[in-house]
């Protein structure tokens, strides 16, 4: 039987086996079982062979291949598609766990032919409960979401990697993901992939309620370094929206505006915690300013390859082609 959605998950350490199984058990509790797991495994053989077995015993079915490759998420993903059989295919991070009708939620957002990709929301599964004091407006910073909206589902702007689907068109009328993309690079690989679709199809992405997942929270991405590479990070991802698409940030305005009002009542009722939210604040807000402005100063060699990359994958030309402007005028000319 023909799968109705392929679920593309990659994974780099063997360190992740818990989490993957744990993921593998939510896979073979669904209400929809007619899937496919497409699992690449990078750095370690043994992850493979151990998901691969875990998969087989738990009567999920699949595709398992290793990436001998470019490392990383984004080729990964790429790999993965190609080897996907349905025309719907899901990517989700290896640390979460589905809820039990989250393939049913997923493939009922495809019934509008005019949606191309769908994203859910990801609660956090802490690894200690002293970190639940994190406001759920930052649960970004931690690949989590919080988002309420007064209609299920709801456009919007981009989907979130550990949790969203696409349709096998729409992949290969955008190209894929760029490799170029990712985190510790210009700019996450979720995010440009979402806006190059849209842009490329014309088409929606939909944020639907019920396609949600639990993904784990490990204590590292509560330091206060974590939180300050995750802001800049965040902060030039912006800026390349902006150069690349001129979309809004008004979900990020909203939610910055809501941690300022409740600042008042919480330093009332649960003044150490307020302290250290007040602290989030202004971390963030600084590090988000710097990672925004950081390629307008600096100019790096990485930005500009990223940015005429980039381009050239909205644009359909190859990335191998004589650009029309060079970087540096495209960065003075603020295309």
């Amino acid at each position: 039987m023909d799968p109705r959605l392929s679920i593309v998950v990659t994974s780099p350490a063997l360190d992740r086996l818990g989490d993957l199984r744990r993921l593998i058990d939510s896979l073979a509790s669904q209400t929809e079982t007619r899937i496919e797991l497409i699992f690449v495994a990078e750095n370690s053989v043994m992850l493979l062979e151990e998901v691969k077995e875990y998969a087989r015993q738990k009567g999920v079915n699949g595709t398992f291949a290793f990436n001998q490759g470019t490392h990383g998420l984004a080729h990964c993903r790429n790999l993965g598609s190609k080897l996907a059989n349905a025309e719907i295919i899901a990517m989700i991070d290896d640390d979460v766990v589905l809820s039990p009708n989250w393939v049913e939620a997923i493939l009922d957002s495809f019934k509008d032919p005019e949606v191309v990709g769908v994203t859910g929301p990801a609660y956090p599964l802490w690894e200690k409960e002293s970190m639940a004091w994190l406001p759920e407006e930052f649960y970004w910073l931690i690949s989590c979401t919080a988002w309420h909206f007064p209609r299920n589902p709801s456009n919007i702007r981009s989907a979130w990697g550990m949790n969203m689907a696409f349709r096998r068109e729409a992949i290969l009328e955008a190209g894929g993901f760029l490799e170029l993309s990712g985190y510790h690079k210009p700019m996450a690989e979720d995010l440009e992939f979402s806006l190059r679709v849209k842009f490329r199809t014309g088409k929606r992405i939909i944020f639907n309620e019920k396609a949600y997942v639990w993904h784990r929270v490990h204590s590292y991405r509560l330091s206060w370094q974590y939180v300050s590479e995750r802001s800049r990070h965040i902060g030039t991802s912006r800026y390349m929206i902006k150069k690349l698409y001129g979309a809004p940030y008004e979900k990020e305005y909203d939610l910055l505006l809501r941690v300022v009002r409740k600042l008042p009542r919480r330093f009332i009722t649960a003044p150490r915690e307020s302290r250290r939210v007040l602290k989030l604040v202004v971390m963030v807000a600084i590090n988000i300013a710097v990672g925004y402005l950081s390629p307008i100063l600096l100019r790096s060699q990485e930005n500009q390859d990223f940015l005429l990359a980039a381009l050239a994958k909205r644009d359909q030309r190859h990335a191998d082609a004589t650009p029309p402007t060079t970087t540096a005028n495209y960065f003075q000319r603020g295309r």
